[in-house]
């Protein structure tokens, strides 16, 4: 059947968004790279599709029942397959970056499941905060401690349990003469998250290797920022910390560091600085202040105090803005104007003044008059941490895993999937020969010799669940902005982005894979809305030996946690009813308070995918902005699965409704005439009966305080 000519422009002008598929080995030197693979390696071509080359055409007859029903079952069936068909392809194997077998295993499964992650700290986007960011973690490690009886280490601190309860536990535990080893238990449920910043992203790449939070991190992510201390790091563990005059950033990045010369006038029996191997895992690290522990900054009078010893010091309260919001300049007016000297003791007049006038308090910050140090710890605006994830056979080249994975790392590369979002994403990168300066480097951190077999790790972090929640759209191919609600020919139910058994886990990366060559793909397109689960039911999700429970077994204690916060909220006497108003929760899941959409990935007219839209968070030391890269859901679709405020409530569809066009259902019935498999159902639902929700609500989430400073992330 022969395509309009209207519509071949129009499929022409999608698929170039996306880039020809061009062969991946005319790119000598490149690394493996999943998120070529992807588009790149040829795989089945579903019936009724025709010619060759990036351009195939569907002959399918997009009225037919059976045209859908075979959309569905192939979709389907491809979220069960394994990507080892994806890396099989020209982009997926290079000899000159050939490394062991456990090492390209690791590789491999990393890649696999964070690639298309959100940008945004997990604890962020799951409970919007960051306390929950440590636990999450420990989720995708092979052993660790139980969160719960760690939380007792401090006085009132709640679940989960933070840094400084993984710390506080660890001295309980060394007063009472045990090992932190002896209390970590295995991870039979591993568990990953669909949303992550640079320094959540290189934290899942180092405990990927078999390293732990608590013996290894302190408790905490690594930091986009200086990282000496680590314990990651301490060459008695064979890590190492090279600080920024020892990792030269212009040298080759992957030929090991170099051995220091003695220095002049060192004795003759001391020895150089021996250098550990650069190896994947290794962390680059960058900092606006470099590697320095003290800056200086000009501030107003009333931010600072005298110390004991007549020292300006800033006050505490004041170091996160002079740290970031302040530029670092002298004063535009003179100092005497604020500070009247004293000819018997400068110190003692500055201690009175500073603290007491109230003249002080109003002075333009624009007019800094005096001088502090600042002590430099923790991320700043403009820190960075990438991770690498391959060293070329030569030692002359790295493949990064980084949250931009634009300009450097793509240049020399066929376009992928990404393009739509201008390259921006995480997914495995392309090589380079020098680490670039970039913000201030302030350091590169080598851990040791991984602890576990990376061959194993690989098996084990495959079977981690992603803690998401899916939505197949299938519509008609048209512009987005002509589509109407007559074009969406099927809306699945909202299903987990796993099922019941370890080895069905629908990471992003599959979602994509699935989508490939989908029939019909000329005259029909393909759309996952992707969904991050919140509060109570990502808290049940995120559960240990949580994979078999149903959204409609989660149901139940969702609407539990709503109904006993609401009790809570209504009988306190002191609520201010026109700040806070109160709306009685109803039974069921309902958007944006129980889940969001985050990413949503489609299919072009040529078969190949596209990553169309993610959400961002930009997280600012304690407030957090949203925004969305890529291209705007359109409307028609966004009225049925994720409805903006004050829509027509007749066409929001609940977490558990199932829309099938007209024209494919049985006018005398109204049955579908299609089947719709079970997985877009959520699995079959359970057959015991569920407890009441009274029964359930004392294990809900009620209290949303935070008990720890805001973790921040930087692209």
């Amino acid at each position: 059947m022969a395509i309009p000519e209207a519509d071949k422009q129009f499929i022409q002008a999608v698929a170039e968004a996306i880039g020809k598929v061009s062969n991946p080995a005319a790119h000598p030197g490149a690394p493996p790279r999943l998120v070529v693979c992807l588009n790149h390696t040829e795989t089945d071509i579903p019936e009724g599709a025709i010619g060759a080359g990036p351009y195939l055409e569907s002959e399918l007859d997009k009225e037919k029942p059976e045209t859908l029903g075979s959309i569905l079952a192939w979709i389907e069936e491809r979220l069960h397959r394994s990507l080892d068909e994806a890396w099989a392809g020209p982009a997926g194997k290079n000899e000159d970056w050939d490394a062991s077998a456990g090492e390209e295993a690791w590789a491999r499964a990393l890649s696999e499941i964070v690639f298309g992650m959100r940008y945004g700290g997990p604890g962020q986007a799951y409970f919007q905060n960051s306390k929950w960011d440590s636990y999450i973690f420990s989720r995708i490690q092979r052993r660790s401690v139980d969160y719960e009886e760690a939380c007792k280490a401090r006085k009132d601190a709640t679940f989960p349990a933070t840094h400084l309860e993984i710390q506080a536990y660890k001295v309980k535990l060394a007063k009472n003469d045990r090992k932190l080893e002896e209390v970590m238990v295995e991870n039979t449920d591993p568990a990953v998250s669909i949303a992550c910043a640079c320094q959540h992203l290189t934290t899942y790449g180092v405990l990927t290797r078999g390293f732990t939070l608590e013996q290894h991190l302190d408790g905490a992510n690594l930091a986009a920022s200086q990282n000496k201390g680590k314990p990651l790091f301490d060459e008695k563990n064979g890590g190492r910390w090279y600080p920024t005059n020892l990792a030269h950033l212009r040298v080759p990045v992957a030929t090991g560091i170099e051995p220091m010369p003695k220095a002049k006038g060192a004795p003759a029996d001391s020895t150089q600085v021996i250098p550990v191997p650069l190896r994947p895992g290794s962390a680059y690290c960058y900092n606006p202040f470099g590697d320095a522990k003290y800056t200086t900054a000009w501030v107003p009078p009333h931010w600072v105090t005298v110390d004991e010893k007549g020292v300006p010091q800033l006050k505490k309260e004041h170091r996160e803005q002079a740290l970031n919001d302040l530029p670092e300049k002298t004063s535009q007016l003179k100092d005497q104007q604020y500070l009247h000297e004293d000819t018997e003791s400068n110190v003692s007049v500055q201690k009175t003044v500073l603290s007491s006038d109230p003249s002080l308090a109003n002075i333009p910050a624009e007019n800094f008059s005096v001088q502090v140090d600042v002590p430099v710890s923790g991320q700043r605006k403009g820190s960075h941490i990438h991770l690498v994830l391959r060293i070329s056979k030569d030692k002359k080249k790295v493949q990064l895993l980084d949250t931009t994975n634009g300009h450097p790392l793509d240049e020399h590369m066929a376009h992928t999937l990404m393009d739509p979002v201008s390259k921006a994403g995480i997914y495995d990168g392309n090589f380079i020969s020098q680490v670039y300066q970039g913000n201030t480097f302030c350091g590169l951190g080598v851990p040791p010799e991984p602890p576990e077999d990376l061959l194993e790790m690989a098996e084990f972090i495959r079977r981690a669940r992603p803690i998401g929640l899916l939505r197949l759209v299938i519509t008609e191919r048209v512009p987005p902005a002509k589509m109407t609600d007559d074009h969406i020919l099927y809306v699945s139910k909202m299903f987990r982005m796993y099922g019941d058994n370890d080895e069905e886990n629908f990471h992003i990366s599959r979602c994509v894979w699935a989508l490939r060559n989908m029939p019909g793909f000329t005259k029909l397109q393909g759309w996952f809305i992707i969904y991050t689960p919140q509060g109570e039911l990502a808290r049940m999700m995120w559960e240990h030996g949580a994979r078999k429970r149903k959204l409609a077994e989660m149901e139940p204690v969702v609407y539990a946690a709503k109904k006993k916060k609401y009790e809570i909220k209504k009988a306190n006497p002191n609520r201010d009813k026109k700040k806070d108003p109160l709306v009685e929760p109803t039974p069921g899941l309902s958007y944006i308070h129980d889940y969001r959409d985050t990413i949503v990935l489609t299919n072009a007219a040529n078969g190949t995918c596209l990553y169309w839209h993610r959400k961002r968070s930009d997280l600012n030391f304690g407030s957090t902005t949203e925004s969305f890269e890529g291209n705007a859901i359109p409307d028609a679709i966004r009225a049925r699965v994720a409805p903006k405020p004050k829509q027509d409530a007749g066409k929001r569809m609940s977490y558990d409704g199932e829309h099938v066009h007209d024209r494919f259902c049985d006018p005398d019935t109204e049955d579908h005439t299609i089947e719709i498999p079970d997985l877009f159902r959520d699995g079959k639902p359970a057959t015991a009966p569920l407890p009441a929700p009274e029964a359930l609500a004392d294990s809900a989430i009620v209290h949303d305080e935070d008990q720890s400073a805001p973790e921040v992330a930087f692209a």
